[in-house]
């Protein structure tokens, strides 16, 4: 189970799903680590960040994502997000001069891509380094360039409920040999384990070897034999989303009280879950709208709502709040996130799209 316990590379499960998925990215690069978390803590280590810096994310992510900059003792300023849920780039070109920030933690929660060429014009303009959260956005393309690739480190979940899934574990990806050296060194190779890698430098790792703390964030085996045969599986699984995402935006888009905001053109996205607006309800009405969906055998959640970890008010843990952050308020108040996994059929999302509909009119009967 340990992934260093192989003879060499050639017979270790995780170097080999390692060297499957720099493949399939494109890249020269993966790192197998015991979480996302792990794999965004290790990036903020290697582009240098320090205690008490400042680090760009996303005002709506999931608290993994502040935890890790907290996790490094530095200090997340939010950026605020649009109606359609991803980063807003005015607000990041203003937050980057304000601060003089030089990291840009990213996340692109729930698949939903801001305009990519805006948010790279603003990385160049301040010269910042951008390390992409994918934990929502396996084969997600923007102008059919996949995200992960647009920054110097892209970082993927593999815990439940995502495209790749093994109930724990993350992926660290790279073209930069060097990053890639202190990641495998950061996540808990000793002595010449390093060995038992694809690809890596030999003098690099010689040199970096004894300079380099071991975090023990290593991927194990076990995780490793899980993922590798998703990997070839993640075309079928997309093409099963988006068209259940499709059928579903069909039969429910023109509800007078639904609002699902659309990607952007230049976005193939995965649609492994839908969110949406709800409009013209009462807090109270959209809580009961939830706790009847819930009823029914179809659970959500609103992002604003309930103490919800998505909803950066209840991140007490860090100084989240020197901004109002209005526009993100706005913007998950209301909405709605539903899971639309891989197993459900058209017939089932018919179904679906029915009792979102029935639930609706029993709520607006109920006010009436």
């Amino acid at each position: 189970m340990y992934r260093y316990q192989p003879k060499s590379k050639e017979d270790s499960l995780t170097a080999s799903f390692e060297h499957d998925f720099a493949q399939y990215m494109g890249v020269k690069h993966a790192v197998g680590t015991n979480s996302c978390g792990s794999a965004m803590f290790i990036a903020l280590n290697i582009v240098g960040v320090q205690p008490g810096d400042t680090v760009l994310t996303n005002a709506f992510t999931f608290h993994a994502v502040p935890s890790v900059i907290e996790h490094a003792r530095a200090v997340p300023v939010l950026i605020e997000s649009n109606r359609e849920w991803a980063m807003d780039p005015n607000d990041l070109d203003k937050k980057a001069t304000e601060t003089g920030a030089k990291v840009l933690l990213m996340s692109y929660m729930r698949g939903h891509v801001p305009d990519m060429d805006a948010i790279m014009k603003v990385v160049e303009k301040h010269g910042l380094i951008l390390i992409e959260d994918c934990a929502h956005a396996y084969a997600t393309l923007w102008n059919n360039k996949l995200l992960g690739t647009f920054g110097e480190i892209g970082c993927f979940s593999t815990q439940s409920s995502k495209a790749l899934s093994a109930g724990e574990g993350g992926i660290f990806i790279t073209d930069n040999d060097e990053h890639a050296a202190r990641a495998v060194l950061y996540a808990g190779s000793y002595e010449r384990l390093w060995m038992k890698h694809y690809d890596l430098d030999a003098g690099l790792m010689d040199r970096l070897q004894n300079q380099v703390p071991g975090y023990s964030m290593r991927m194990q085996e076990v995780t490793a034999a899980m993922l590798t045969p998703q990997i070839e599986r993640l075309s079928t699984i997309k093409k099963i989303h988006v068209d259940n995402w499709e059928l579903l935006h069909s039969l429910i888009h023109d509800h007078p009280n639904i609002e699902i905001p659309m990607p952007l053109p230049e976005v193939d996205p995965f649609c492994d879950t839908m969110q949406f607006h709800l409009v013209g309800l009462s807090r109270d009405e959209a809580d009961r709208f939830i706790d009847l969906m819930k009823q029914e055998g179809i659970p959500m959640q609103i992002f604003g709502a309930r103490r919800n970890a998505r909803d950066f008010r209840q991140w007490e843990y860090i100084k989240a709040h020197q901004d109002e952050l209005n526009e993100t308020i706005a913007n998950i108040e209301f909405a709605c996130d539903l899971s639309m996994q891989p197993h459900l059929t058209q017939e089932n999302i018919r179904i679906m799209a029915q009792v979102i509909q029935d639930v609706l009119t029993y709520i607006g009967e109920q006010a009436h």
